[in-house]
């Protein structure tokens, strides 16, 4: 919400947004932001599959650039 001013699963409703948090086929946008490192940490945070999700230390090693 910081990044984007909206949560990723922007809905009017909270049924809605648990609705698309668990629907595989809700398509998280991701505009461009100025720090690229804060891209990369929000786009690996968010994958769905935990396997494929970086980790708590993968996250501590992107550059934030902060």
């Amino acid at each position: 919400m910081i990044v984007y001013g909206r949560l990723p699963f922007a809905q009017p409703t909270t049924h809605g947004r648990l609705l698309a948090i668990v629907n595989p086929n809700t398509i998280i946008d991701f505009p461009p932001v100025a720090n690229p490192g804060i891209y990369k940490a929000l786009r690996r945070s968010l994958v769905r599959d935990f396997r494929d999700r970086a980790s708590i230390d993968e996250l501590l090693e992107i550059s934030y650039g902060i």
